[in-house]
């Protein structure tokens, strides 16, 4: 068995489609039917996610990021031949 943790049916890849003619792929809201017996389950961690995600503040991770990659950047053009 594969589970995909999100996603639609008709949101697999040509990957998934190969795989699937060996395993049983079970995705998004079926994986997690699947795994726990509850079909809201999928649909309240979405939610839940999603509320808790608002609560995230996520500008000063994001710039340290794009300064970080700059400067790898900057690096790698410093000791181009």
């Amino acid at each position: 068995m594969v589970g995909i943790i999100y996603g639609e049916e008709n949101e697999k890849n040509a990957n998934l489609k190969k795989v699937e003619q060996e395993y049983e792929v079970y995705i998004g809201q079926d994986f997690w039917y699947r795994l726990t017996g509850d079909p809201k389950f999928y649909k309240k961690m979405i939610l839940t996610i999603s509320e808790a995600s608002k609560n995230i503040n996520m500008k000063r991770t994001v710039e340290k990021t794009i300064k970080s990659l700059a400067l790898e950047i900057d690096e790698k053009k410093l000791f181009a031949v």
